[in-house]
């Protein structure tokens, strides 16, 4: 029941029971038009942080995907990396290369209706035909039809959101005579599977007109050359006897998007399905290549300049014939059109049975097309036209007053942050006017526009607003904004693209201001005051009853915000995204003080224990001492080649960029190419390096054991491989540093120092998998079999916990040891112990990993304290 209150807002006697607690859930009623990724993506995130909710999405179609689903002509691929165009959240690996067919794209939608349920959502073969704000209950009546059935019907909801996208509402070109052609006529996004083209007579109009060139028989007529009509060309041109383009204006076709050309072939993305964290890492790869171009916009960015030069080398390149490249390589900005990668296009345009032309279609007559004065006689006709672009509805949407947007945008679409209207209450809509359409990658600004919906929804759900819509000011000086961006910019170039709505001196209607990741930020909180909200009477109503919603849950945490430290986010926006952007390398150390300096100090304690660990007859401390820098030098050379294999691997980057994003890899101060090139480089020399140095025969079983670690894939087998693998590497490191600090390259082990290494090998063996539990985040993200992911964090601690109290008493015990010889390992292995059980948080567990080195270092100097051979004593001289 709803009435007006004195103060002149509406009145409703179901919103926010006084008897209710803050923040009660009121039922919230949305219809959602189209199932494409857009509404799929709302269905998803709504029923994933919602109760007490209807949702109704309604679509033309026979089944979801809406674009991918539309669009199947020959060709027809997503025209940015396969793995990118993904939910940030539902990674997939199952595509055939770099750009995923439509089938391909279409099926990852699909799959992802089903997976989470969102079909008893959609209504397909629905089609709505109008919508009308009703103020008075506050409602949107929604006009729908059944496409199977005929049926027309209504229906209502609180909150409408438009979910048709930006390439739905195909058209026809604009071209006199076009209902007169009594052959096949097909458009790309409605496209006839049953159709052969071979030995055919075909057009392929792709925006606008031609002239044509005599003696050919197939016709590709592009004006501004279309994403499917890049596409459509290269894969029909081999089946057909001839083929003429015929261009009215140049455009760039950029080279394949993403760090490289064979960054992601189809071996990668097959071994990327079967490994999370090899996909993850492809996809932050070329997520933030991309992203890292967005400076080219700038007209005058150096970045532009060199895009446009790399862009031009690539099109004279591919074209191989300049009288095209001139023609094809165009005089305004990269990017002034929207970008398309173009696989194959410049090449087929060169093929032996292509004629390319400029100019255009005078008149289509019922057999074909006028060119020049000259009429071509053609079987089929298709249409690469695109879409229309106008931002309006495709049916009437009546707002307050009763405004039809239809009307409102017939000239202009000036909208709200991509998301809105001014004076259609409750109404919201993905990738409206000036969305990041081009400005980056596309489903997670979607993501993000879903985000904002929900905010909404929300405050509409648990407070008592009525409506909500964007003030006319604040539209206004949003787009006031966004024309000052845009004159910076390639964008603001006379061309006659899309953006401007074909119009070469109009505003740009479809960009939004700034870069995908400026969106994300800008669209992460709810600018209240930009908004005109109306309530169901007293606004503060919803505070209820005077209890909280955690007082309603049974045995619910009433000390919830009682903590040891202050864990919470940082509330200033430019900390917040620094914390984000940049991983807490607190507490980590280098290799240098946890495995170089450990090795170095057990070749240096061998080497002074004598004739008990080694053959050396008498060593001195000052020889030996004075050997250190050595003993440190090959140490590090032998693990800097080991981290430079093992850090450059892909799985390893997506690790280090959660585990230790201060390694070079990870923090993006080297690439992978320039690290196997120091590879190539830095194998002979650290070889020729031991031959000076000593235990050149360590170093080579060191290289091997390399191999077997990462491109043999031994660190990614299970925890047991990876330790046994350790195991044999640490004693070839103890071997070789002993041998360096020695100083006599016929100084080797003894029977007891080889019974010596081989036990610190075990205990190695045994004990390694405690670095694994502060690293489990990286490792769950590379698909690792670490001891925590596979027997869990407390049985893992105890496979450390048992090993470590058994040697810290077995190796005292082998060199019969004093009671001081036991101290220092069983205290500080009892410390280990302890803090395993009892400090188990990440950071604690790296603190427990670095006493763990110490331990180590604790058990390498035993010999120092044993009764075994009492003439190890040194020469001081």
């Amino acid at each position: 029941m709803q009435q007006m209150s004195d103060e002149g807002t509406m009145e409703n006697e179901d919103c926010c029971p006084p008897q209710a607690a803050i923040h009660t859930e009121r039922a919230m009623r949305i219809i959602c038009i189209g199932a494409g990724p857009s509404g799929l993506c709302f269905a998803y995130k709504l029923q994933r942080s919602f109760n007490n909710f209807s949702l109704t999405i309604y679509e033309k179609n026979h089944d979801v995907a809406g674009t991918w689903l539309e669009n199947n002509y020959p060709g027809c691929r997503c025209d940015f990396p396969c793995v990118n165009y993904t939910y940030t959240f539902e990674p997939s690996g199952d595509f055939s290369g770099i750009y995923g067919t439509a089938v391909e794209t279409r099926k990852y939608f699909e799959d992802f209706k089903a997976k989470y349920g969102l079909g008893r959502y959609c209504k397909l073969r629905h089609k709505v035909n109008g919508a009308r704000w009703i103020d008075q209950v506050a409602e949107w009546e929604v006009h729908v039809e059944d496409l199977a059935t005929g049926k027309q019907f209504q229906d209502s909801c609180n909150i409408l959101i438009n979910a048709c996208g930006y390439l739905n509402s195909w058209r026809w070109p604009d071209v006199p005579g076009l209902p007169s052609f009594k052959g096949l006529l097909l458009h790309s996004a409605n496209w006839d599977t049953r159709v052969e083209l071979a030995n055919l007579n075909v057009g392929l109009i792709g925006n606008g007109y031609c002239i044509w060139p005599p003696n050919w028989s197939i016709w590709v007529l592009t004006q501004r050359i279309s994403s499917s009509g890049i596409q459509i060309l290269p894969a029909i041109q081999p089946i057909v006897k001839n083929l003429v383009t015929v261009i009215r204006t140049p455009t760039w076709i950029s080279p394949p998007f993403g760090p490289d050309e064979d960054g992601c072939k189809e071996k990668e993305i097959q071994q990327a399905a079967d490994k999370p964290g090899l996909l993850l890492h492809l996809r932050k790869e070329y997520e933030s290549h991309i992203n890292g171009l967005f400076r080219y916009v700038f007209a005058d960015s150096p970045l532009q300049a060199t895009l446009r030069a790399a862009c031009t080398v690539d099109m004279r390149r591919k074209l191989n014939a300049p009288h095209l490249a001139d023609r094809l390589i165009p005089q305004f900005g990269v990017g002034a059109r929207r970008l398309t990668p173009g696989p194959n296009y410049l090449e087929a345009l060169c093929a032996t049975n292509v004629e390319v032309a400029f100019g255009e279609i005078e008149i289509i007559t019922d057999a074909g097309i006028v060119v020049d004065g000259r009429e071509v006689e053609l079987d089929v006709l298709i249409c690469a036209t695109g879409f229309d672009n106008s931002y309006k509805p495709q049916f009437p949407v009546i707002g307050l007053q009763g405004k039809n947007l239809q009307v409102e945008w017939a000239s202009e679409a000036r909208g709200y942050m991509s998301i809105a209207a001014s004076g259609f209450p409750n109404y919201l809509m993905f990738t409206g006017p000036n969305s990041p359409v081009a400005n980056g990658s596309l489903l997670p600004t979607i993501e993000c526009q879903a985000d904002y919906m929900l905010k909404f929804c929300n405050r509409w759900q648990t407070e008592n607003i009525a409506t909500f819509h964007p003030k006319a000011e604040a539209v206004d000086e949003f787009c006031a904004h966004t024309d000052r961006f845009m004159k910076r910019t390639v964008w603001d170039q006379d061309n006659h693209s899309w953006f401007k709505k074909g119009s070469g001196s109009g505003r740009n209607v479809a960009l939004w201001p700034g870069s995908s990741l400026h969106f994300l930020e800008a669209m992460s909180e709810i600018r209240a005051d930009d908004w005109h909200i109306t309530y169901h009477g007293n606004r503060f109503k919803w505070l209820g009853n005077g209890f909280s919603q955690t007082e309603t849950i049974p045995n619910g945490d009433m000390s919830y915000y009682i903590r040891n430290s202050d864990d919470s986010g940082f509330l200033g926006n430019a900390k917040r995204v620094r914390c984000m952007n940049v991983a807490n390398a607190g507490g980590c150390m280098s290799d240098l003080k946890t495995f170089v300096v450990p090795e170095a100090v057990f070749g240096l304690s061998s080497a002074l224990a004598g004739p008990a660990v080694t053959t050396h007859p008498d060593p001195r401390v000052s020889a030996i001492l004075g050997r250190a820098v050595h003993t440190i030098a090959w140490t590090w050379l032998n693990t800097f080649i080991f981290n430079l294999a093992n850090q450059r691997l892909p799985s390893s980057i997506v690790e280090d960029k959660l585990n230790k994003p201060f390694r070079p890899l990870a923090a993006g101060r080297i690439t992978k190419d320039q690290t196997r090139h120091v590879l190539m480089v830095g194998i002979p020399l650290v070889v020729t390096a031991t031959l000076f140095l000593g235990a050149t025969e360590e170093t080579l079983i060191l290289i091997a054991l390399t191999w077997m670690y990462n491109d043999l894939g031994g660190a990614d087998e299970n925890f047991l491989v990876r330790n046994l693998i350790n195991g044999f590497a640490h004693p070839a490191y103890s071997a070789g540093a002993t041998r360096v600090a020695c100083g006599d390259t016929k100084c080797t082990l003894n029977k007891y120092g080889y019974t010596w290494i081989a036990m610190i090998g075990a205990v190695i063996f045994s004990t390694l998998q405690i670095q694994d539990l502060k690293d489990q985040a990286g490792d769950r993200a590379r698909g690792r079999a670490t001891a925590p992911l596979t027997l869990g964090d407390m049985p893992s601690r105890w496979t450390v916990a048992i090993p470590v109290v058994l040697w810290s008493v077995v190796c005292p015990t082998y060199w019969g040891s004093s009671v001081w010889g036991y101290t220092m390992p069983v205290v500080l292995g009892g410390l280990v112990v302890g803090r395993l059980f009892l400090r188990r948080d990440m950071t604690a567990d790296k603190h427990t990993w670095q006493l763990w080195s110490v331990w180590m270092i604790s058990l390498y100097l035993t010999p120092f304290f044993g009764e075994r051979g009492t003439s190890w004593g040194v020469s001081k001289g």
